[in-house]
């Protein structure tokens, strides 16, 4: 029950090895969805993959329920490498309030490296579901996550 007071998310940087503390929701007909946390240069993080034969439509969305009282934004590191024509990829920052709300999306156009991403959420207070969530088209993917903070005063 203590981990209900932390001010930020829990496993932030998946160095636990697994997805301890996180929901992880996978969405799609006929998709094989893979998560794992893996390493790159000593440090862990998680990466999400699909591989199909034909082209699929689908989602995956991490999250924690999380308390916001003195968060101003949450800031993330993410990378893609695994990337084909065909597809068509979104990151986003999804909010569950009184409505559910898509704060940021970034769109996937090919490979890139480590990023980090900051995304404002001074306007939410309280206890909230927040939520990384890759959209997804096509036949393959692979993009990484890590160390997904919440930032403001006194993080």
């Amino acid at each position: 029950m203590g981990w209900l007071q932390t001010p930020d998310f829990k496993n932030p940087g998946f160095d636990s090895g697994d997805v301890t503390d996180w929901w992880v929701f996978p969405y799609g007909n006929d998709i094989a969805w893979v998560w794992e946390v893996k390493r790159d240069n000593g440090d862990n993080y998680l990466n999400i993959s699909v591989s199909q034969a034909d082209v699929a439509l689908g989602l995956i969305r991490i999250g924690q329920d999380l308390q916001l009282s003195s968060a101003t934004g949450v800031v993330f590191r993410h990378r893609c490498t695994g990337y084909t024509a065909l597809d068509a990829l979104e990151i986003w920052v999804y909010i569950v309030a009184d409505e559910p709300a898509i704060l940021y999306k970034y769109k996937i156009t090919g490979e890139y490296s480590w990023t980090q991403t900051y995304v404002d959420i001074s306007s939410y207070q309280g206890r909230h579901k927040l939520y990384v969530e890759v959209v997804y088209y096509g036949k393959e993917m692979e993009v990484g996550f890590d160390d997904i903070h919440l930032v403001g005063p006194g993080f």
